[in-house]
């Protein structure tokens, strides 16, 4: 949206598709990541599954590129410091298990593309 011509305008499709996906603005980009996505099942049902993409918009050129996935799926996003903070999440079947309780915090550094250890 353009604040002066009071314009929206079209940017690039995103490399995935998802429903309720979680984003930041940082350093002239925008991250996206997580949420879900419906399939239509044989009985007419629809059925919500996860993701787990990240992907960043540089608004500059623009271009999306894929970056490596959520370590859990459909988390939330945030920045702080010039990193990402993705809490949250479920497994694959948007159940808590052992491993997948909600209370995940992972980090992602945008400048070397990877999530800290």
């Amino acid at each position: 949206y353009d604040l002066g011509s009071r314009q929206w305008s079209s940017l690039p499709d995103m490399p995935f598709t998802s429903r309720w996906c979680s984003s930041v603005f940082l350093d002239g980009s925008l991250y996206v990541a997580g949420g879900c996505t419906y399939t239509q099942l044989r009985n007419g049902m629809h059925m919500r599954l996860p993701v787990s993409s990240m992907a960043v918009l540089d608004l500059r050129e623009p271009r999306w590129r894929n970056l490596t996935s959520l370590q859990h799926y459909s988390s939330t996003i945030a920045v702080m410091d010039g990193l990402l903070f993705a809490s949250g999440g479920t497994n694959e079947h948007f159940r808590y298990d052992a491993k997948h309780d909600g209370r995940e915090v992972s980090l992602f550094d945008p400048r070397n593309g990877c999530w800290l250890p």
